[in-house]
């Protein structure tokens, strides 16, 4: 039973290893793009920033579900005193989405600032 039970423990474990892995990738290759400052210099570049900005918001909103399904996870593993279960919560998933979440946020009023530069710039007129 005990070493049924500790067999389940380590399946689980090793599932969150895998997902987070998986979510810290996502999170990590598109922080990359929400951290960019280069908006183009006419409005039709600033425009497309924009556009794509909008698809990861999109894209984030969807992946909450499944970051949450590993904070679920990494939480079952500590209700069932998993051995490693520091290990386990030092995969700091959530905060980083957190981070992430906040980083979108400052973008889009950066995206915004840029636009509205870009419309109020004679050369544009």
């Amino acid at each position: 039973m005990v070493v049924c039970r500790q067999e389940k423990l380590e399946q689980l474990a090793a599932r969150f290893d895998r997902k987070a892995g998986m979510r810290e990738t996502w999170l990590s290759e598109n922080q990359r793009l929400v951290s960019q400052d280069n908006f183009g210099y006419d409005l039709a570049a600033v425009e497309a920033a924009t556009k794509k900005h909008e698809a990861i918001e999109t894209d984030i909103k969807a992946y909450e579900e499944r970051v949450q399904a590993v904070v679920a996870v990494a939480q079952e593993l500590a209700n069932e005193n998993y051995h490693d279960v520091e290990r386990i919560n030092s995969r700091s998933v959530t905060s980083f989405f957190g981070i992430f979440s906040a980083k979108i946020d400052m973008a889009a009023r950066r995206i915004a600032d840029s636009t509205w530069s870009r419309l109020s710039s004679p050369q544009t007129g």
